[in-house]
């Protein structure tokens, strides 16, 4: 029922353009590592992982490259829950490393034991998307991290992560940013951290959006040194401090996330959730409801085609117009070719002697295209008063195969007081 999503929900990272063109590096059957194809990537290159467990620890010099796991090896589709692609740290300091570059995407990775997970050094405009983040190792000085901005890096986005499982004896953060700019940590869903869900030193901008605290030994989020940073949207729960060196922001919650079963780490939101639509109120999700919080949203099933019929007013004046405001929007994936109509039934229930009220027409619409009209409806003076008269706008195949459709009730007036 949930599913992940790789839109940035409102934020758009705007990368510079490489005049090379751009190639698909496919591992393991271009390279058998990932580090090789890494190796020999170039501006404006993708590297493809297939699904598999790869024991290495990457390092990304290059700019102007994505890294994304989670491909079909028969068909290179992708689908990184369905085809997962497993880094694993062999118990090093990192096991992804972007240090120096710019313009760079990791995204679609299960991560696993290394002391820094996931981690960006001396870089700009950086984004980790969609990753799963876990079992961290504790090395040397003890602490351990999930996702690292460090060493004046900036413009870094984190989105749609999923971090549980980071716990040491010292410090373990799912979040740690130090000496850096403009981090922005946005719909990500953190579980089990030992010490600080996000942790912040000597940087300015942070933005902490519409995630997920759940069982964080101290501080969801802590700035110590930082300007210019805020918090807003967040759930809390399990958390000993919410806040820690920053004021707390408009519409977070403090309760239960309800995960469909975190002790199997499928963090998921059941429908009952409180952090579904309950995200930044001018974002959206997918499926056009408001922005839920968490890294996986909860599929609300839009359904493909929507309707929407609304009337200037409920009452309809006897000899005037009567205005409506149609909307018909093509949310599937294919070509729409139907019929649409207007039905109207008077205040017994029965259909309007004239069956459609208004003729059919033909829609052609594209993916995510949409129709719009207006439509002013005159009200004949001889116009039966008393009761509600409704109408409703379908779309199908007329008469009959009705595939949405959306309606309204309204009354008919005389002489500006509607008649019951």
């Amino acid at each position: 029922m949930k599913r992940s999503v790789w839109a940035l929900a409102g934020m758009v990272m705007i990368f510079s353009a490489s005049s090379t063109v751009a190639r698909e590096i496919r591992i393991p059957d271009d390279y058998p590592t990932i580090q090789e194809g890494l190796d020999r990537a170039e501006p404006g290159d993708v590297v493809q992982v297939a699904a598999g467990e790869y024991a290495e620890n990457v390092v990304i010099t290059t700019s102007e490259i994505a890294l994304q796991g989670g491909f079909n090896p028969e068909t290179w589709e992708r689908s990184p829950a369905e085809f997962p692609s497993y880094i694993d740290g062999n118990g090093d300091w990192n096991a992804v490393l972007v240090e120096g570059a710019h313009s760079v995407e990791v995204s679609g990775f299960d991560i696993s034991h290394a002391k820094q997970l996931l981690k960006c050094a001396g870089s700009h405009e950086i984004r980790f998307l969609e990753n799963v983040l876990h079992d961290s190792v504790r090395q040397y000085n003890g602490y351990t991290h999930a996702l690292v901005v460090a060493d004046e890096s900036s413009n870094v986005v984190m989105s749609r992560n999923q971090v549980y499982d980071i716990v040491s004896a010292y410090n373990s953060e799912g979040v740690w940013i130090t000496n850096s700019d403009d981090v922005f940590v946005m719909n990500n869903t953190l579980h089990n951290v030992g010490r600080d869900g996000v942790f912040a030193r000597y940087c300015s901008g942070i933005s902490v959006r519409n995630n997920i605290f759940s069982d964080i030994g101290e501080s969801g989020i802590q700035m110590v040194a930082s300007s210019d940073a805020s918090g807003a949207y967040n759930c809390f729960y399990g958390v000993r401090l919410r806040y820690e060196g920053i004021a707390p922001g408009p519409g977070d919650i403090a309760a239960n996330p309800s995960f469909v079963n975190a002790g199997e780490k499928d963090f998921h939101l059941r429908e009952d959730s409180p952090c579904i639509d309950a995200g930044d109120p001018d974002m959206k999700d997918p499926d056009s409801t408001r922005l839920d919080m968490g890294a996986l949203y909860f599929d609300q099933g839009m359904p493909a085609v929507q309707v929407e019929f609304v009337p200037e007013s409920d009452v309809a004046y006897v000899g005037e117009s009567f205005g409506v405001d149609a909307l018909i929007v093509n949310g599937s994936d294919e070509p729409l070719a139907a019929d649409s109509w207007v039905d109207l039934y008077l205040p017994t229930g029965e259909l309007y002697a004239s069956r459609p009220f208004h003729d059919p027409w033909r829609i052609m619409l594209e993916p995510g295209f949409a129709f719009e009209e207006h439509f002013d409806f005159d009200v004949p003076g001889d116009t039966p008063l008393g009761g509600y008269y409704s109408a409703v706008l379908r779309v199908g195949t007329f008469p009959d195969d009705v595939i949405a459709e959306s309606g309204f009730e309204f009354v008919v007036s005389l002489n500006g007081r509607p008649e019951f």
